[in-house]
């Protein structure tokens, strides 16, 4: 149990950098297309459609990027926690195999 506490607390820390990082790509996506939306008619009067577009697209990808990393260290802190209870039942089970077999004549 103790190892279960200290693996998700030290993950959990570990990936709060990647959590506030993509937190901060969604927000620049957000500002980047209220941004354009706002002002849409000063951008086709100047004709900055595709430079917008291409911003856009890059604040896109960069959320994604993001996205995908924290969902990664997601899946580890998950698997990490699941490898722990698993080891803790089949420990729990061999020992109890062990001590009626042992009870037994």
């Amino acid at each position: 149990m103790i190892l279960y506490i200290i693996l998700t607390i030290t993950i959990t820390e570990w990936r709060t950098k990647f959590q506030r990082r993509m937190n901060l790509a969604d927000n620049a996506t957000r500002a980047r297309s209220v941004d354009s939306l706002l002002n849409f008619e000063t951008v086709k009067y100047y004709g900055a459609e595709q430079y917008e577009v291409d911003a856009f697209r890059e604040a896109i990808l960069d959320f994604q990027k993001e996205e995908f990393k924290s969902i990664f260290t997601l899946n580890i802190l998950n698997t990490v926690q699941n490898v722990i209870i698993c080891s803790g039942l089949l420990a729990g089970s061999i020992s109890k195999r062990r001590s009626l077999k042992a009870s037994l004549p």
